[in-house]
């Protein structure tokens, strides 16, 4: 068996980008299967510098007209013969899975990343409906998606596979490093800060971020609130910031590669992206061991249990979301309790050993329908 993997950017930016290196990663390195990972820009390819350096063949589909484009795709897929062709996110499905079919795959499929309140945007769901009309097999990393998704796009439920996504514990920081990070945000050493990672896009919910933040501060001048990522409505959050909070309580960062050393020095991690499937920053904040408070909805719900690896508020409800992060703040044990249930729970469910056996189970089980 070979496998294609395309996704639209392999850069540093996402969760999707990551889990589609750690794959292709994984099958090769763990299953041995040959595997080729393409990308549709040629620019900022983190990932596929990544995967390289793994021994796993990665091209750059340089930008041009879309018809170019597919056929650049198509001559890389044509070369390698695949058995599967995987396209990840609209773009990725769309252009990997034409031309796939051309190259003569023998099955096609889609990996739907974000959870059922995406596809409230009509063109991303007429392409997941043309995609799943198509296609062998739809890969989605939330079971809620996987449920839902079926009776949203008129399609056999059987056409649908939960896999969440796997995870790899970061690197420690150095114990200067996180003496650095601590200084930088939280100056007064109240131990009350905040985080929030996630790229700085309408999807991720930075309104209800800054809601929540502006409730707790209002009740708890010491408190801090820090966002770290980069994305199209960075500026504009940044300039919110500076006027909720000119004395900056509250701060976008903006990207950065020290990530785990941000959450080693967080008292709480707060994510308020609505339309999540599974978050890898959520994810990585339950293994550092850092209390959760998430919007109750998509990924969230299965990643995290309320009250026991975490807590739950409901979209819209800032004043909820500040109350939970007051008690979490003034409460160190149970933090140290719910984070450390976190940590276990992370460890013990979400290898990316088990994604990748999941992914190859799968595309041995649509061949086996194929001949």
């Amino acid at each position: 068996m070979k496998v294609a993997l395309v996704i639209g950017s392999a850069g540093p930016g996402g969760g999707a980008e990551r889990q589609i290196a750690l794959l292709a990663e994984g099958l090769h390195r763990i299953a041995g299967i040959p595997v080729v990972l393409c990308s549709m820009r040629d620019k900022d390819q983190y990932w596929g510098e990544w995967v390289q350096g793994r021994g796993v063949p990665f091209f750059a589909i340089p930008p041009g007209p879309r018809p170019l484009r597919l056929l650049r795709i198509f001559q890389v897929l044509d070369r390698f013969k695949p058995d599967v062709v995987h396209g990840w996110l609209t773009s990725g499905g769309l252009y990997g899975c034409v031309a796939g079919r051309l190259a003569g795959a023998k099955v096609l499929v889609y990996g739907e990343r974000g959870s059922t309140t995406d596809l409230k945007r009509r063109p991303t769901l007429v392409a997941a409906w043309l995609l799943g009309h198509w296609v062998d097999g739809i890969v989605c990393n939330s079971s809620l998606a996987a449920r839902d998704l079926p009776r949203r796009l008129h399609l056999e439920p059987s056409r649908f596979h939960y896999i969440p996504n796997g995870f790899v514990p970061p690197e420690e920081p150095a114990a200067d490093r996180l003496a650095e990070v601590r200084a930088e945000l939280d100056p007064d050493g109240t131990g009350r800060v905040v985080l929030m990672v996630g790229s700085v896009t309408p999807l991720k919910g930075y309104d209800l971020f800054l809601d929540v933040a502006r409730a707790v501060i209002a009740r708890d001048s010491r408190a801090r609130f820090v966002a770290a990522g980069g994305g199209s409505d960075l500026e504009r959050f940044q300039r919110l910031a500076r006027s909720v909070s000119p004395d900056g309580r509250i701060r976008f960062l903006g990207p950065r590669s020290d990530v785990p050393a941000l959450m080693r020095c967080a008292s709480v991690f707060l994510h308020t992206g609505p339309i999540e499937g599974m978050s890898n920053a959520a994810m990585e904040a339950m293994y550092s061991g850092l209390p959760v408070v998430a919007v109750a909805s998509g990924g969230h719900l299965e990643l995290v249990e309320d009250g026991v690896d975490g807590l739950l508020f409901p979209v819209g409800h800032p004043e909820q979301g500040a109350r939970l992060v007051l008690e979490l703040l003034d409460d160190p044990e149970r933090s140290r309790r719910l984070g450390e249930a976190a940590r276990l729970k992370v460890g013990r469910e979400f290898s990316v050993d088990t994604m990748v056996r999941r992914h190859v189970e799968l595309y041995h089980r649509l061949l086996g329908r194929r001949e």
